[in-house]
């Protein structure tokens, strides 16, 4: 989402929420870089913090140091500060939170959040923890979407007597 919009000419900050597994923190090559937590802690301040990815043209926080307590850090008056100031200065800012199901963090990001949209494994999380996953993400109409990932075609339902994903109709569209 954070690259779409990039490519459109949108301005994204991206930042890596999950202070327990920070994936973009890794794919952007931040391991060993000051970030939110530090920022969060007031134990740097925001000078170089912000990173230009300069194929994508989005600037990524990265998660930083790992921490004790990642929903009070989360949840602090500060982080809501951070996105304030950050909708100023950008387009988009697009919050990357870990699981709703194991932990309360994506819960906590929730009331700074515009919209919030679900990624689902597909064929793999059962239909139930999905709706009680939505369900505990407080504020009315905050989902925005729910994105299927991890999809095998193979084994992904036809529709009517035709299979979409092996179809000619739909192989002209993306077989060069």
């Amino acid at each position: 989402m954070a690259a779409s919009a990039a490519s459109s000419g949108k301005r994204v900050v991206l930042i890596d929420c999950d202070l327990r597994r920070p994936s973009i923190t890794q794919q952007f090559g931040l391991d060993d870089r000051p970030g939110l937590v530090e920022w969060l802690a007031q134990t740097v301040s925001s000078e170089g913090l912000l990173h230009r990815h300069a194929a994508s043209g989005i600037y990524v926080l990265g998660a930083g140091a790992k921490t004790q307590n990642p929903p009070d850090l989360l949840g602090s008056a500060r982080m809501q500060h951070l996105i304030e100031q950050l909708r100023q200065s950008f387009d988009l800012v697009v919050l990357d939170a870990p699981p709703i199901g194991p932990v309360v963090d994506a819960a906590i990001l929730a009331p700074v959040a515009d919209k919030a949209l679900f990624v689902v494994r597909w064929n793999t999380t059962a239909r139930e923890f999905v709706r009680h996953s939505i369900e505990r993400i407080p504020g009315e109409r905050k989902i925005c979407g729910i994105v299927l990932n991890m999809i095998d075609l193979r084994g992904a339902p036809k529709y009517g007597r035709y299979s979409y994903h092996s179809s000619a109709y739909y192989k002209k569209y993306y077989v060069g």
